[in-house]
């Protein structure tokens, strides 16, 4: 599905093995696009976005879906976003990709992310589950289980952005460094929230199971 200059909305539909250059089911260019109770299973991209590639000034909203088995060579294997995200009362599982194999955000915007459910998403870079590198991120109430980064950041992978995390609970990730969270330049606040199991192989040049940040990284309270 191709959308450009468009409002779209689209809800309880199945997207199944689609394959593209950038986008593997849902390619979105300068678009406002709402996506609610769809499934997106084994969805794969040569570059970005898996499953869904919304950018150039697009905006994505999701809720209430599924997002597994997707893959993106580069990264963003579910969801690669340059603009507004929010993403509600959503799993994603066993999705694969360079970075941010779940979710890649990579313009300075504000993305959302509440009520998620992370797992068993690996990624060969960083940031198995989520990879921002600009805006305003806030985390409420999500769960990151079980994610594999054989590069940083076993759940989540902080750049230049300001990133929130409110409630939630970070189990058994795990990466060279930041076993649950690797933070380059970020500034993160981490409130109510849990790390149990996470583990970073790095433990020399890079500590820090649970959080990992490295130098030049903003201010992180807890």
């Amino acid at each position: 599905l191709g959308a450009i200059d468009s409002t779209i909305q689209l809800s309880g539909l199945a997207f199944v093995g689609g394959d593209a250059l950038q986008g593997g089911a849902i390619f979105a260019n300068g678009s406002d696009l709402q996506v609610s109770d769809c499934v997106f299973t084994d969805n794969s991209a040569q570059t970005y976005g898996g499953a869904i590639l919304s950018a150039l000034g697009s905006s994505l909203a999701v809720s209430n879906s599924v997002f597994e088995g997707s893959t993106a060579g580069y990264g963003g294997a579910a969801i690669y976003s340059t603009g507004a995200l929010s993403v509600s009362d959503t799993s994603f599982a066993q999705n694969d990709g360079g970075f941010g194999s779940a979710i890649l955000q990579n313009e300075a915007s504000t993305v959302t992310i509440d009520r998620c459910d992370f797992s068993d998403n690996t990624a060969s870079t960083g940031g198995s589950a989520i990879a921002v590198s600009g805006g305003t991120i806030q985390i409420n109430d999500s769960t990151f289980q079980d994610n594999v980064s054989t590069g940083w950041g076993g759940a989540i992978s902080a750049g230049s952005s300001s990133l929130s995390i409110l409630a939630s609970a970070f189990t058994n990730n795990s990466a060279v460094r930041g076993g649950a969270i690797d933070v380059s330049t970020a500034a993160v606040t981490v409130i109510d929230s849990a790390f149990a199991q996470n583990s970073a192989t790095d433990f020399i040049t890079a500590p820090g199971g649970a959080v990992s940040p490295r130098p030049g990284a903003g201010a992180i309270t807890a």
